[in-house]
């Protein structure tokens, strides 16, 4: 890219006087030799602020434009930092409750626990009927009929609560 070009002068110029296409010094050369033919060295410093004061308002603009460019660059970036910053996850997970899957005679009911002879003996005792224990997603799988809601209300409670409190501490 050539300075004409930064600075937003094209090219070349289409010269007036002799009918032929000049680069912008060569114009600028041409106009001073004309200020000068008709006004002296005065006329030839004139033209030279000119062209250079017309110089300097397009650098500035280029410049002002660049900075622009920069502000706006580091102001997406600065964006982009807060946003990462408010929408990032924190370290503790979502909590999942128990899932309950109807079936045709029964629910299916479960809990996320860690399997245990404990545990087992102590739903069994309670007339909970256990299915297997499903490795793949770490779930005690409980069938549940119809009445045995009402008459396991005080064990089920605490399965929940020992199921929300093991993932609490995951």
């Amino acid at each position: 890219m050539t300075t004409s070009q930064i600075l937003g002068y094209p090219r070349s110029f289409s010269c007036h006087l002799t009918g032929t296409r000049m680069r912008h010094t060569q114009q600028m050369l041409w106009i001073g030799a004309i200020f000068g033919a008709l006004f002296g060295w005065i006329g030839i410093l004139v033209a030279a602020l000119f062209w250079a004061t017309l110089a300097i308002i397009k650098l500035i603009w280029a410049l002002t434009l660049f900075a622009f460019q920069a502000l706006l660059w580091v102001g997406a970036f600065i964006y982009k930092g807060i946003e990462y910053l408010v929408n990032r996850q924190s370290n503790t997970t979502k909590v999942t409750p128990p899932a309950l899957t109807p079936k045709r005679t029964f629910t299916r009911f479960e809990p996320r626990l860690t399997p245990s002879d404990a545990l087992r003996k102590r739903y069994d005792d309670a007339g909970l009927n256990l299915m297997s224990y499903d490795q793949r997603w770490g779930r005690f799988r409980i069938e549940l009929h119809s009445g045995d809601v009402a008459k396991n209300r005080e064990i089920l409670s605490d399965i929940i609560k020992e199921a929300y409190e093991n993932h609490i501490k995951e």
